[in-house]
């Protein structure tokens, strides 16, 4: 996955002796960076899980966001790729460096996905968050060591609680 801003920007910089603005721009925008391309690594750690009856019926998974730009959600799941009216899940990744998976992010989740077609009393609500979780009302909490856990095939990964 390749950065919007990945480009030769910093070489002039370089050139001329401007290391701490060239260090300065990446640190701000490493944050940034990493929760993007954590997105297909989490997915990817969720799709060796199903199926799994903690994700409900889900054997398929993918994003959703319409054709406006002001929906999107990072992670669905249906159980049929065919029949896409009713989602098993709807998911948010937060990959902060500090600061948990909180009840703001819940509330953002559940208003986004509930806005995507197929959202039902039955969804499920998923966080991936690297700092934990402070959101008790998840249906499924999947930190890092369980991304590892599932990407590496490990049949035992255990979400963690939300606390």
């Amino acid at each position: 996955m390749e950065h919007p801003r990945a480009s030769v920007w910093w070489l002039p910089l370089l050139e001329r002796g401007r290391k701490g603005v060239v260090l300065d721009r990446i640190m701000s925008d490493w944050p940034d960076y990493a929760g993007r391309a954590i997105e297909p690594l989490a997915r990817d750690a969720i799709e060796r899980l199903l199926p799994d009856p903690r994700f409900g019926d889900a054997l398929f998974y993918g994003a959703y966001w319409n054709r406006v730009g002001d929906v999107e959600v990072d992670l669905i799941g249906v159980a049929d790729t065919d029949r896409i009216d009713r989602l098993a899940f709807a998911g948010s990744i937060k990959w902060r460096q500090r600061q948990s998976f909180d009840r703001r992010a819940f509330q953002s989740l559940a208003a986004t996905a509930a806005r995507v077609p197929g959202f039902g009393a039955t969804t499920l609500l998923v966080g991936v968050s690297k700092a934990g979780f402070t959101a008790p009302d998840l249906d499924i909490a999947l930190g890092p060591s369980d991304l590892l856990a599932a990407s590496c095939g490990s049949p035992e990964v255990v979400p963690e609680a939300p606390t």
